[in-house]
């Protein structure tokens, strides 16, 4: 995710510098075992330069994990992925397609997403953090749901946040999932074509060709 930082105030790139450097070192060696002082060093600072700007290695965590999501859904919901003319089933296919995707383009940024998955359990800071990221996410999912209900093109029965919840587990389900090396396993064609039947029946998605 190597975006352009020009244009950006002295401590603003320093602080993304820091930020790109921590993805690395946590997606390789994992949260707890690297040190603010390994950061520094893989950025050619100083020890304190990290605890200046971020306060702790959790606060660098926290911000890293805003850095990230934001990339990504500008990455999900950019004018390449989701069209202005898509309808909403469209537009949720190419959405969780897209979010699967990310995590092979993005290995690395999504290796620090399953490392706060499972810190989760067992922290609550990292708790309160992962429930902001998937209630943020699982509300682009509804939002996409209630429109194609607008639209007359969905016709499920269950409340459209339970829809969402399950629809996003599943996405989430398969990220992690192939994520973990599988993914070689399968045809992309034969996935993608399955998932978006899979989709069409979960939403009760009748195109207007069909009403």
């Amino acid at each position: 995710m190597s975006e352009r930082i020009e244009g950006l105030s002295k401590g603003q790139k320093t602080q993304e510098q820091i930020i790109r450097a921590a993805i690395k070192q946590f997606s390789r060696q994992g949260y707890e075992e690297v040190s603010l002082q390994v950061i520094a060093d893989a950025c050619g600072i100083s020890r304190t330069a990290p605890l200046y700007h971020f306060g702790s290695k959790l606060g660098l965590f926290e911000k890293m994990v805003e850095y990230v999501q934001k990339k990504k859904m500008e990455v999900l919901l950019s004018p390449e992925n989701i069209k202005i003319s898509d309808n909403a089933f469209q537009r949720l296919n190419k959405f969780a397609k897209a979010y699967i995707s990310w995590n092979f383009i993005y290995s690395s940024e999504a290796e620090v997403f399953l490392q706060l998955y499972y810190f989760s359990a067992h922290n609550n800071n990292f708790a309160t953090l992962y429930k902001n990221l998937i209630e943020n996410e699982r509300k682009i999912i509804e939002e996409i749901l209630l429109a194609g209900q607008r639209e007359s093109i969905f016709h499920f029965k269950e409340p459209s946040q339970q829809l969402a919840n399950i629809l996003y587990s599943q996405i989430t389900g398969l990220s992690i999932f192939f994520l973990a090396g599988r993914f070689q396993a399968f045809d992309r064609n034969e996935f993608d074509a399955a998932f978006s039947a899979t989709l069409a029946k979960m939403t009760g998605y009748q195109s207007r060709a069909q009403i």
